[in-house]
């Protein structure tokens, strides 16, 4: 099993900016891969912008790889868009597929 996490939309494909990665996986290497993204930039408050909740993303993909691991009739899932707010505010998915 694996986890993608990227660039949201066409963004994702055009400027190839996502990491897939084999799990189960420690948070801090989500994080690692997170800050390895063109927009781990931008999450991490680019050019004086505020800081994304970083902590929160991290968290809840290293929840979501456990519920995944523990559904055994799931052959996928997608949640997009991930919304991030700013540091401290969390973050939630706006749509979500299951397979």
């Amino acid at each position: 099993p694996v986890l993608t996490i990227g660039s949201g939309g066409v963004y994702a494909e055009i400027l190839d900016d996502s990491v897939t990665y084999s799990i189960p996986c420690a948070a801090d290497y989500i994080a690692n891969r997170l800050k390895s993204l063109r927009v781990g930039a931008v999450l991490a408050g680019y050019r004086g912008g505020r800081p994304a909740d970083q902590t929160a993303l991290v968290s809840v993909a290293a929840k979501l790889q456990n519920f995944f691991l523990n559904q055994f009739a799931l052959r996928e899932f997608e949640l997009t868009p991930w919304i991030v707010g700013p540091e401290g505010s969390g973050v939630f998915a706006v749509d979500l597929r299951l397979e």
